[in-house]
């Protein structure tokens, strides 16, 4: 078995894909797989990848899935099918892992065995610019926690990448990421993992390059994203719980960006109203999001106001 396996969906990924897979192939060793699942690429990615990662592929340090594209959630549970690893993580097509990822991750796994771990990571847009990055945090606390300690942290920053953290194998089921959905999938995944763990390795270093790319999903919001998050925000648990109230208003912020047109119900307006007059003093939430809670016209009148963030 393999103590690490990392998982890379792979969609149209030409133009970075050698040297993002390189950044994790110059680390590897033999107790470390990478899956790659090509999810129906019309570009040259698959055929770079055979022909730059022929050794790799021939030794069984890379393993390939191809199939037709299905979307990047079907893409990364057919590679925790094959995988084999004790723990399980995940790689995006046009980033790179950065130096010592694979060793402060296993050095993690043999020290300490967590359920989760958590790194910081680094913004570019050319690789340049990581090494002026000082690195992003989601959790200002290091080394070994409670999951409960860091929940309400977790929730209220609302940064669900998948690549920001490594699953004790155990946790990741096989269809961890709902099928269909191709926005917001990450967001639905792990925040129901995290109410399954009991503890989470913190470390204090940024072992991921996350690219700015403006053609990602991220930036180019659809309409029918809409009713996915909608069903999901109705199958929340109907309980008392602040870290639970922090993910309902970060969805508020989300419905709002793809909306475009749709009407969220009077029920659920109802009760964003409600979690704003409940946080209004609360400093995790932005103001952005408070005004948004209370009414998305009016922050569409606002949002030019100076500190509105």
């Amino acid at each position: 078995m393999a103590k690490l396996s990392i998982i890379v969906p792979v969609y149209n990924a030409e133009k970075y894909i050698v040297n993002s897979l390189s950044s994790c192939v110059t680390q590897m060793h033999k107790d470390i797989e990478l899956i790659v699942v090509n999810d129906g690429s019309k570009d040259n990615s698959l055929t770079l990848i055979h022909t730059f990662f022929a050794k790799e592929i021939a030794s069984g340090l890379m393993k390939i899935i191809d199939q037709n594209n299905q979307g990047v959630s079907i893409a990364r549970n057919n590679g925790i099918k094959v995988a084999k690893g004790e723990y399980v993580a995940f790689f995006d097509a046009d980033d790179i892992l950065l130096d010592q990822y694979i060793t402060q991750i296993t050095q993690v796994i043999d020290n300490h065995a967590p359920d989760i771990i958590e790194f910081g990571f680094c913004k570019f847009k050319e690789l340049a610019d990581i090494s002026t990055d000082k690195g992003i945090f989601v959790n200002n606390e290091f080394g070994l926690q409670k999951t409960s300690d860091v929940l309400e942290n977790v929730y209220a920053r609302s940064v669900w990448y998948p690549w920001l953290r490594v699953f004790a194998r155990r946790f990741v089921e096989q269809d961890m990421f709902p099928r269909g959905v191709r926005f917001c999938e990450d967001l639905m995944a792990i925040s129901q993992l995290y109410n399954r763990t009991q503890n989470i390795y913190i470390i204090d270093k940024a072992l991921y390059g996350y690219r700015d790319n403006v053609e990602g999903a991220t930036f180019n919001v659809r309409t029918d994203y809409f009713d996915n998050l909608v069903t999901f925000y109705n199958s929340l648990p109907a309980i008392n719980a602040k870290y639970l109230d922090y993910l309902k208003m970060n969805i508020s912020y989300i419905l709002y960006r793809c909306s475009t047109g749709k009407k969220i119900s009077a029920e659920i307006r109802k009760e964003f109203r409600g979690l704003f007059l409940k946080y209004l003093f609360d400093k995790r939430i932005s103001y952005r999001k408070k005004v948004i809670l209370l009414s998305p016209k009016l922050y569409e009148s606002l949002k030019y106001v100076k500190g509105l963030k």
